[in-house]
């Protein structure tokens, strides 16, 4: 049990501050931007702060309400959150503690695992060589004997917010990830999972369309090397399918990212199989996309709950590093496990010979009813935005961890970072 480290008196509050100065759209400032807005609509007394860009992703997504109040970053000037409000961040390894964040002692925290990765350090930071140990678990455990002190000052940071209840999971995989990495046992009591907004809950996909003439499909999200990976795999595998049903499939690809090209330049295509890259598309017309031109949606992490919570059959997807070259099993949203919407493949994830992508596609085009009716169902009663604020604004509550508890020497840097982002021309 560790001791209690928090010396300084817990200052009662109500307010709430989110920090995440990120320009581009993704999914941790909208994820924050949305808990902005439904939390401050839903109790105008409670005072909400976000910590962004003037024209950060979560500040040009926040509503016009009277208790959401911006706080300014800006890169190299000191910025601090209201003393008497909770910090909300998304978990990292503390030493990339951001130079212009300056937090009060008294000031209460709560951390949000929101990726796999969010607690593993790079063990080899060098120029083509950092992301090795990430794709290669033996690489990453052989060289983890050169970092004793790197590790156990984040299995002590870990272990700290466990204690003073300022840390949730969003999933078993991220979970699993933390212990397999940090080599530490992570105690789980239960997850905090993403929500998707459902601005109009009434809209629903028609479920009583023929799917015979033919089936179109969706990815929505970035399109990253881990991510390209496994939807260059399926649309391989749906347009083998599209040939064997003689069937009509259209996928459209909606994102853009550095991997566009090659899936541009690796789509399959023939007479019954037409991939369409339709670039980003605002969140805010994306129902009206879906509902309109998809059927069944292929999808990870948060792009997966846009298609469930408008009841169009949702199929999830893992992701990889690598080529996927085995014969994956693929699985619907409404199965997984511990509100787990997308983790790394491993030989788990492959089953010699299986049919399930096919078995799932004909039993949509059986029963979309059915199949529309589950995803939605799953995405109410696990994703939904009221229901999840719900569990956040408890969590965030309870947590009784002060800046003032977390020790300096958890935010020093190992000595290579430092080393290598020299090299770079990078300031430490």
């Amino acid at each position: 049990m560790l001791p209690n480290l928090n010396h300084h008196p817990l200052v009662e509050s109500r307010s709430i501050c989110f920090c995440f100065p990120y320009h581009e759209e993704s999914g941790v400032p909208i994820l924050f931007a949305r808990m902005a807005n439904a939390l401050a609509a839903k109790e105008k007394d409670r005072q909400i702060y976000v910590i962004d860009y003037a024209d950060g992703a979560t500040a040009r997504n926040l509503l016009p309400l009277e208790n959401i109040h911006l706080i300014v970053f800006e890169d190299g000037k000191t910025v601090t959150p209201p003393r008497d409000a909770i910090l909300v961040m998304q978990s990292f390894v503390p030493y990339y503690w951001p130079k212009e964040l300056t937090v009060e002692p008294e000031t209460r925290l709560f951390f949000w695992s929101l990726h796999p990765d969010n607690f593993v350090p790079s063990l080899l930071p060098l120029p083509g060589l950092r992301y090795l140990p990430g794709r290669y678990f033996g690489l990453y455990k052989a060289l983890s004997v050169l970092y004793p002190g790197l590790l156990g000052r984040l299995r002590q940071f870990v272990r700290l917010l466990n204690a003073h209840h300022a840390l949730s999971f969003m999933d078993q995989t991220n979970a699993d990830a933390t212990a397999r990495h940090l080599f530490l046992d992570v105690e789980v009591d239960s997850f905090l999972p993403v929500p998707a907004e459902n601005r109009n809950p009434a809209a629903r996909k028609d479920a009583g369309k023929s799917l015979d003439q033919g089936l179109s499909f969706c990815w929505v999200g970035r399109l990253a090397n881990e991510k390209a990976n496994i939807l260059a795999y399926t649309l391989h595998k749906l347009s083998s399918l599209a040939s064997e049903l003689n069937q009509k499939m259209v996928y459209h690809i909606v994102g853009g990212g550095p991997s566009r090209a090659y899936l541009e330049e690796n789509a399959p295509a023939h007479a019954q199989f037409e991939v369409v890259f339709h670039g980003a598309i605002d969140h805010r017309d994306l129902d009206a996309f879906l509902l309109k031109e998809v059927d069944i949606m292929t999808a990870m992490g948060t792009s997966a709950l846009e298609g469930a919570k408008l009841g169009i059959p949702t199929i999830l997807l893992d992701y990889s590093s690598l080529p996927v070259k085995k014969d994956y099993r693929f699985r619907f949203l409404f199965d997984t496990i511990n509100y787990d919407l997308g983790h790394l493949i491993t030989d788990r994830d492959f089953s010699p010979g299986n049919t399930t992508l096919r078995d799932m596609v004909l039993a949509i085009k059986k029963d979309y009813s059915l199949y529309s009716t589950k995803s939605r169902s799953y995405f109410d009663n696990s994703h939904d935005l009221a229901h999840v604020v719900e569990l956040f604004a408890g969590r965030v509550g309870a947590s009784t961890l002060t800046f003032g508890a977390i020790e300096k020497k958890i935010f020093k840097k190992p000595s290579l970072l430092v080393v290598y982002n020299k090299l770079r021309g990078l300031k430490t």
